[in-house]
């Protein structure tokens, strides 16, 4: 329980972090790459709603969580909360054991 609310902390503070920390200390290569895929899917049409924190980084990636769990991404909205990110966390658990899954077909 603790390494599960040490990440959502870690997501949900990295919004107003000066700091860009590598995602990778917390995410598995191919847990990176699934986020890097579903991205696109994840950002909208209009500058307002792409994400704008650095690739890769525990920012970007907690952005990419939020979507997941519906936040709607404009500032105006405000940040997302602590369960808004664990709602976004099982979602994409959920997606990422699927894409492993297809993965293992497809070998």
């Amino acid at each position: 329980a603790l390494v599960a609310a040490l990440k959502i902390m870690t997501l949900k503070h990295s919004f107003s972090s000066q700091y860009e920390i590598k995602a990778s200390h917390y995410f598995s290569d191919e847990e990176m790459r699934f986020m890097a895929l579903i991205m696109p899917e994840l950002e909208g049409k209009t500058s307002k709603l792409k994400n704008p924190y650095p690739p890769e980084t525990v920012s970007w990636f907690a952005w990419g969580i939020s979507r997941l769990a519906s936040w709607s991404g404009y500032k105006s909205q405000g940040l997302p909360g602590y369960i808004t990110i664990r709602r976004g966390i099982n979602e994409f658990e959920s997606r990422f054991r699927g894409y492993q899954s297809a993965l293992k077909l497809l070998r």
